[in-house]
């Protein structure tokens, strides 16, 4: 094998690691006979600390510590609430 198709197998099984489990989460919901958006938050809180960085430089990466899920979690607590 030359060095350039072994790179690109090695990519392969990065995406595959990557895409995995939004792949589990797809079909867990399209399998589903109820309502899909009653689910959605057990697949968000299960998709996110697998993407989660373990340790980030705020400074570095000049990023907060916020996402969409965290703006989703906040409008279910909400919904929860009133």
């Amino acid at each position: 094998m030359t060095d350039q198709l072994e790179e690109e197998w090695e990519l392969i099984k990065e995406l595959l690691q990557v895409l995995g489990p939004f792949e589990e989460a797809t079909r867990y919901l399209d399998d589903s006979y109820y309502a899909t958006h009653s689910l959605m938050h057990r697949v968000v809180k299960e998709l996110k600390p697998i993407f989660q960085p373990n340790q980030v430089n705020d400074e570095f990466y000049n990023i907060e510590n916020h996402d969409a899920f965290d703006d989703y979690e906040e409008e279910e607590l909400q919904n929860e609430q009133s």
